[in-house]
C-alpha cells in the first residue's frame, strides 16, 4: 500500500488474515471455516477500511455516469 509504513501494512495484513467464523442454531454449530473476504463485525478498524476503500472508488467513473457531490 503505497503511502504507509511497512509497519502499518503488516498491521492490517495480521488483522484481516486467518479469520473463520461459523453458524451456530438451537439444533447446532457448523464447522469452522475460512473468512476470504470482508472485515470483523463489530471491528473499529471497519469502517476506517471501508472509507480507505471507497476512497477514490467515484475515480472510476470518469464518463460523468456517476454524479460527484
Amino acid at each position: 500500500m503505497p503511502g504507509f509504513r511497512w509497519q502499518v501494512t503488516l498491521y492490517f495484513v495480521r488483522f484481516l488474515r486467518n479469520r473463520v467464523q461459523r453458524v451456530v442454531l438451537p439444533e447446532g454449530v457448523s464447522f469452522y471455516g475460512f473468512v476470504t473476504s470482508g472485515v470483523a463485525q463489530g471491528s473499529v478498524l471497519g469502517p476506517l477500511l471501508f472509507l480507505l476503500y471507497i476512497n477514490d472508488v467515484v475515480d472510476l467513473f470518469t464518463d460523468g455516469s456517476c454524479i460527484k457531490l
